[in-house]
């Protein structure tokens, strides 16, 4: 399996734009989470190695995002997981959270559980 192809900010944001529901997925390490106090709009809060036990969470059938704090390392193993068990249109946000805000990315206050469901 191919590994999976990263996006970047703008792209993801042109798409939101045009009214294609982005899902995404906050797949930061748990201190960069920790020490967070906002994460993308709507963000599913999973990490990385936990993605097979939420994937009933993850909707299929639509674009996934997924992002780190900005080394792409989480987000890419997470993406990977998703591909691994079906999901198709799933790419790792390059530069990760930051450069998500700012192509303007709306955020919003941090969840407080493991899962924040949409």
């Amino acid at each position: 399996m191919l590994p999976p192809r990263p996006v970047s900010a703008e792209d993801v944001k042109r798409r939101m734009d045009s009214g294609e529901p982005i899902v995404f997925m906050d797949a930061r390490s748990p201190d960069e989470w920790d020490s967070a106090r906002t994460q993308l709009s709507g963000s599913l809060r999973v990490v990385p190695s936990e993605v097979e036990n939420h994937l009933r969470f993850i909707p299929q059938g639509r674009p996934v995002v997924t992002y780190d704090a900005a080394q792409g390392v989480s987000a890419t193993r997470a993406a990977a997981a998703l591909m691994e068990n079906g999901w198709h249109d799933v790419h790792p946000l390059e530069g990760g959270f930051a450069a998500g805000e700012r192509a303007g990315i709306g955020t919003e206050p941090r969840a407080n559980g493991p899962v924040n469901r949409p």
